[in-house]
């Protein structure tokens, strides 16, 4: 699944809203939402890579 620029802030909004929910540790929750986003960049990687490959 691939999330636009517009989405992806909304997601990490959601998962702030989650941690205060459910009284996380900042710690944690700041964790959480780096690998969320690091995981949101491989994936935008990876379908850049995929479409120059099948340009080819």
């Amino acid at each position: 699944m691939t999330y636009t620029d517009n989405t992806v802030p909304l997601i990490l909004l959601q998962g702030k809203q989650l941690g205060t929910l459910l009284d996380e540790d900042p710690a944690i929750m700041q964790r959480r939402l780096s690998l969320a986003k690091r995981l949101e960049l491989y994936r935008a990687a990876q379908a850049e890579i995929d479409s120059v490959a099948w340009s080819k």
